[in-house]
């Protein structure tokens, strides 16, 4: 009885995070302190487990379009899904990439993990789907959300789209406007 009051009090919040998300405030938001308190909280959270935290960016001299407070649950959702994942696997790693195309900053975030399975790729941004026992299926629709919300779409990158060095995992893809 009580796993069950306890399954749908987590079900209940995670619908109203989804379905309560305010419009973002978006406003210039200097990338390097924004990208230093993401690397810390990632690393206060997973660092004991032994996933790695990498990070490949180009520019971090720069400011960028967003609310950063939205961007930074988005991405956290993100980066969090990931290193769940990567746990399956020895040496489990989660990377931020970010790089610049033209007036956008492209973020992709990529893991160890064995990747989403194709008859999951067209399913994982609905609302409450989720491959992971415990999962809500609420972090990647609401990372989804914010993104759209800042003029965005985030992406599954196919496995068999080259990127340099890749982790073998899943891979996100999304963009922000420099500013």
């Amino acid at each position: 009885m009580v796993a069950r009051t306890e399954g749908l009090t987590d079900f209940i919040n995670a619908y109203r995070a989804l379905t309560r998300l305010p419009s973002p405030v978006i406003r210039s938001c200097g990338l390097k302190l924004w990208l230093d308190v993401l690397a810390e909280s990632f690393a206060a959270q997973w660092g004991d487990k032994g996933v790695r935290f990498e990070a490949d960016i180009v520019d971090d001299d720069l400011s960028l379009m967003m609310d950063e407070d939205q961007m930074w649950l988005g991405v956290s959702n993100l980066l969090n899904n990931g290193a769940q994942a990567a746990l399956e696997k020895p040496d489990p790693c989660v990377r931020l990439r970010l790089k610049r195309d033209g007036e956008a900053m492209v973020f992709e975030i990529e893991d160890s993990s064995k990747g989403i399975p194709v008859e999951s790729a067209d399913q994982v941004f609905m609302p409450f789907y989720s491959t992971k026992v415990t999962g809500t299926g609420v972090g990647l629709s609401l990372a989804k959300q914010i993104v759209a919300g800042h003029g965005s779409a985030l992406l599954l990158v196919p496995a068999q789209e080259h990127r340099p060095d890749p982790l073998g995992g899943a891979c996100f893809r999304f963009q922000i406007r420099v500013g």
